[in-house]
Order: structure tokens, then sequence, then C-alpha cells
């Protein structure tokens, strides 16, 4: 396998290999447990089968890598790719925890080229970031002659009020973060689903579906004081906020544990939060 190092790195790529990917190292036991209705959706539509060779991109700490490599078996591949080095430590810790044979590699999913075809592309929230959408989706088809994708995307922050506890929180004691445009990278850039389904037609992909997919998560695993510090960690309000004084940093909590305690039943969190699942044929 090989990658075009030749190319600059995109301010995504910088992101998550400095201290967006630290975060989400620090508390991937957290994420993982608020993610864990959504991979559970994800692994159902992508249906791997034993002996598959599948890429995960955007593979994080692993999550989705681990549930891919225990479906395909011994005899089948699983290579995860992401741009953050922090998290692929634990993902690679975690696999051999498992005695799991997972290909773990820091690289951009948009330039990766595989030397054998992959049967699957499987993504969990990684890959919202493209910087040119159509291409990379075009490049990752190339990837998978003859595979199919399954991809999964936030759907409208509307749908997902845990991800807006942090900025809401914070309303009128920080200055807002920059308001993104509709399709610019991150978290929601695959909120419409009809800019999904475009990226992935211009981009050669055929028989789209996308399907909602609407549960209630536990954030952070629901217990109330992890909720509280995942968020303030978490999401563009978390630089702004770290930078705030104690004093305000001090409100912005005081704010936040207040949401928190109106979704707490029985001393655990549960909110409600929507995505959108693609699936496609190479």
């Amino acid at each position: 396998m090989s990658n075009d190092n030749q190319a600059e790195p995109s301010a995504q790529a910088l992101r998550w290999r400095e201290q967006a990917g630290d975060v989400w190292a620090r508390f991937y036991p957290q994420i993982d447990a608020t993610f864990a209705p959504f991979n559970d959706a994800l692994i159902a539509a992508a249906a791997p089968q034993t002996n598959e060779r599948v890429l995960d991109v955007g593979c994080g700490c692993g999550g989705t890598s681990l549930a891919l490599a225990e479906l395909v078996g011994r005899q089948g591949r699983v290579v995860g790719l992401d741009l953050s080095p922090s998290q692929l430590a634990i993902a690679r810790e975690r696999a051999a925890a498992r005695d799991l044979q997972i290909e773990f590699r820091e690289e951009d999913a948009a330039r990766f080229r595989a030397d054998v075809p992959f049967d699957l592309i499987a993504s969990r929230f990684g890959f919202m970031f493209f910087d040119d959408p159509v291409a990379a989706f075009t490049h990752l088809r190339g990837q998978a002659a003859g595979g199919r994708a399954a991809l999964l995307s936030w759907a409208e922050v509307a749908a997902n009020p845990w991800m807006r506890l942090a900025w809401e929180s914070a309303q009128g004691l920080i200055e807002p973060p920059p308001e993104s445009p509709p399709g610019a990278p991150g978290p929601f850039g695959f909120d419409d689903p009809d800019r999904l389904r475009r990226a992935l037609a211009e981009s050669g992909w055929q028989k789209i579906e996308i399907a909602r997919v609407d549960t209630i998560i536990a954030p952070a695993g629901g217990v109330p004081d992890d909720v509280l510090r995942l968020s303030m960690k978490l999401g563009p309000s978390a630089p702004l906020i770290a930078a705030a004084d104690e004093s305000v940093r001090a409100r912005i909590r005081d704010v936040m544990a207040t949401r928190i305690a109106a979704w707490t039943s029985n001393g655990r969190v549960t909110a409600p939060a929507s995505a959108w699942i693609a699936t496609a044929r190479a």
C-alpha cells in the first residue's frame, strides 16, 4: 500500500493530528459509549461477511474497526485509517488486547491507495471532514472496485441537542465560534441527505440509499459528571471555552450542569440523536 505524501496537509488534517485528536483519544471510552447505537446501526447496514476486506475511514480509537474485524474473521482483513496518531495508538492497543489482526495507518483516506480492492468501505462519522468530498469519494470508489460503502453522518444539529450543549451553555459568555457555511467540512458537513446523495452520485457511486436513524443515546455513557467534562472539551466551542477566564468557565459549567440535569433520570443522562446512513455500490 502506498500514500501520496507530497501534498500539503489540510486544515482538518492538522486539527486532528493535534488538539482534537488528543481530546478524542483521552475520552474514547465515553465517546464509544455515546456512539454505541449508531455503531450498531452502521455495522448492520454494512453487513460485513466472513473473509471480506474492509476499509474503516476515520477509524479514530478503533471502535468500529474492532466490530468489523470480529465479523470478517481471521481470514478477512480490516484496515483503519485516521489522521490522529494519539487515537491510532489506542486503536492498536485495543486490537492487540483482543488479539485482532487490524492494520491501523496514519493516512488521509482521500489519498490512500490499496494494493487489493476492498469489499467494503465503512465510516462512522469519519468522512464529513473531506475538503473536496466528490474527489475523495471518487478516489475511494477506486479502492473498492465492485465493492460497497456504508457511511454514517450526523443529521441536522437541531436533531442532536447534546452536540449543541456547549455552545448553548456558553451563549452570552464568550464570543461565538465562526459559523460554517452549509456543506463545509465538519461534523455537520452532510447533515442534508440530498447533499450526501449528490456527492456520492457525482463521484460515480451507484445504487445509493440513504436512511435516517433516530435513536436515544447516553452521552459519555450517561454519567452526568462525564457528560459535563466531555461537553467542555469537544466541539468548536471547546477552544474558546478553554481560553476564557476561570470565572467564565465556572458559569458555563453551571449552565451545562443545569441542562444536563434536565436530561437525567435515575442518575443516567439520555438524549435524542439522529444520523444518516448511506449505502452505495462502487
